[in-house]
């Protein structure tokens, strides 16, 4: 967002503070988030490094399922490693985002700032949303090992024709735009 010398345009402030949630039920919406955010070094930091560490994970995802070079594919350990190694970065950022995320809420946080606006709603829901992110976690972490011990046990009995395979449609997808947008 840019505001020109002619006072044309928005800025991110008056945008945040514009911005009305649906139905108006869920308080003050965004009001006070920009001055929070410029206010707090650790809070920007915060954010710069978990958006970093996200696309460092996509990166290490998209160079192990799409590789770009015609015999990175073949060679499956330079892939793994490859892969593993931006894991382990994005890893690390990650740690830093949280750590810098938990110093401002210690530091920098006012509650009387930010009173019923997006901040504060999700500081008092953090105990439901945690509760949700663990339960979901689970579902999807008891599936995954169901899964492998189904086909395990189908291959252990020479029936491999009984194994669930999943189609990787999303990662088919990315790769038929990519090569469409190649030309």
């Amino acid at each position: 967002m840019y505001r020109t010398n002619f006072g044309i345009e928005h800025n991110m402030k008056d945008l945040l503070d514009a911005h009305i949630p649906p139905g108006g039920r869920l308080g003050r919406g965004h009001k006070g988030l920009y001055d929070t955010i410029n206010n707090s070094l650790h809070f920007q930091l915060g954010l710069a490094l978990a958006s970093l560490g996200v696309i460092t994970s996509l990166v290490a995802q998209h160079m192990y399922s799409l590789p770009a070079y015609a015999f990175i594919a073949q060679d499956f350990t330079t892939q793994a490693a490859l892969y593993t190694h931006h894991q382990y970065i994005a890893g690390f950022i990650m740690t830093g985002a949280f750590a810098h995320g938990a110093i401002f809420f210690i530091r920098d946080y006012n509650p009387e700032k930010t009173e019923d606006n997006v901040l504060a709603r999700m500081l008092d829901h953090k105990e439901a949303i945690i509760s949700h992110l663990c339960w979901a976690s689970l579902f999807m972490g008891f599936h995954t090992l169901g899964l492998y011990v189904h086909n395990d046990v189908m291959l252990a009995f020479g029936t491999p024709e009984k194994q669930i395979l999943i189609e990787p449609i999303f990662a088919q997808w990315i790769q038929s735009i990519e090569q469409n947008s190649l030309g």
